[in-house]
């Protein structure tokens, strides 16, 4: 799979402001467009998804701090674009289903949470 990040939207210039400054409007639409891409790896990068979470919810006002770690997480997902869950495509012809049951309520008598218990 080939990375939609580009080099230059994985630096984030934040000269001597602190990490709690606001971004200006520029780099929110810099902060809001890296978070999109970031979003579309969220089925094959459950690694990634715990910082896209982080990062959605101070969306509408960045911070440099916020814009840093987006910066950092867009990087990873640049140099690590063949990692990930990958989905083959299954062949229909030859594809078994296997199911499993638990049967440990089997013993519990009538303190079953299931349909199956006996009331009085």
């Amino acid at each position: 799979m080939e990375s939609q990040v580009e080099d230059d939207e994985c630096d984030f210039d934040a000269g001597k402001r602190s990490a709690q400054a606001l971004v200006t409007p520029k780099e929110v639409d810099w902060y809001r467009a890296g978070l999109g891409k970031l979003g579309w790896t969220g089925n094959t990068r459950p690694d990634l998804a715990i910082d896209h979470s982080e990062l959605s919810a101070p969306a509408s006002c960045p911070t440099v701090g916020d814009a840093k770690r987006l910066a950092k997480a867009l990087r990873i997902l640049k140099s690590t674009a063949k990692e990930g869950l990958h989905f083959p495509k299954l062949d229909l012809k030859t594809l078994q289903q296997f199911v499993f049951a638990d049967g440990s309520w089997a013993n519990a008598g009538d303190r079953t949470q299931g349909g199956q218990g006996e009331r009085s």
